[in-house]
């Protein structure tokens, strides 16, 4: 299954067919990510997941930790943890957090495309 986005009115689609998935990358529209996965029985994303599996793991890893004391989880220790129960792996302090993040390709400037299990970083 093929993921693709619309960066002009933010449509997502997913389609099993390579012919249409071609004629939309030609058009404009993002290819996101191909395949079609899960999560296994412990409730982590299986190998190659999509990212909205991702997405999915992180908010569900962040929910578990609500009530923690900050002596527990700093922020950064929140997004590390989080970031690895959804496969992603991150460094553990926000400066290098954020340069990672910011080097990785994936990185959104507009607060419009912000989605759940992306991290906002202030400055």
């Amino acid at each position: 299954m093929y993921r693709l986005y619309n960066r002009y009115n933010g449509e997502r689609l997913h389609t099993a067919d390579a012919d249409e998935k071609a004629s939309l990358v030609n058009i404009g529209w993002s290819d996101e990510s191909n395949g079609w996965y899960g999560i296994d029985a412990a409730g982590n994303p299986t190998e190659g997941a999509s990212a909205d599996t991702k997405r999915a793991a992180a908010v569900a890893a962040t929910k578990s930790l609500v009530g923690k004391s900050y002596e527990e989880y700093t922020c950064s220790d929140v997004c590390r943890y989080t970031c690895q129960q959804a496969g992603v792996g991150i460094p553990g302090y926000s400066c290098s957090q954020y340069e990672t993040m910011r080097d990785s390709g994936t990185w959104v400037t507009a607060m419009s495309r912000l989605r759940p299990g992306d991290l906002l970083f202030m400055g």
